[in-house]
């Protein structure tokens, strides 16, 4: 199962957040996959995430690394728009890009 911030995904608490498990899948006699949505929110920034496993007693056997979820949220503008003609056929153009969170590159 998924916790949401410490508290299981399947609570109705979570789902009141926009948070829904979405089925629990058998990959193979020993491995199950669920998935985790959410609507991408900045107020989500920082929400933990992690995986909970029990036996077929319903007793925990193993806790997951935590993930972090990280929202970039709509970017600003660019700013130090330039360009200079290279020669009547070509133009470079160049900017400083909006903040971004760390490791999201911004492709296009």
């Amino acid at each position: 199962l998924l916790c949401v911030n410490g508290t299981f995904a399947s609570y109705q608490s979570v789902i009141d957040k926009g948070f829904m498990e979405l089925g629990i899948e058998d990959i193979d006699s020993t491995t199950r996959r669920i998935n985790l949505t959410a609507t991408a929110l900045t107020q989500y920034n920082n929400t933990e995430i992690q995986c909970v496993a029990f036996n077929y007693n319903n007793t925990v056997t193993n806790f997951s690394d935590i993930g972090i979820l990280l929202v970039q949220g709509l970017l600003s503008s660019v700013g130090v728009i330039s360009r200079d003609f290279i020669d009547s056929s070509n133009l470079n153009i160049s900017w400083n890009p909006p903040f971004t969170l760390p490791g999201t590159h911004i492709t296009g």
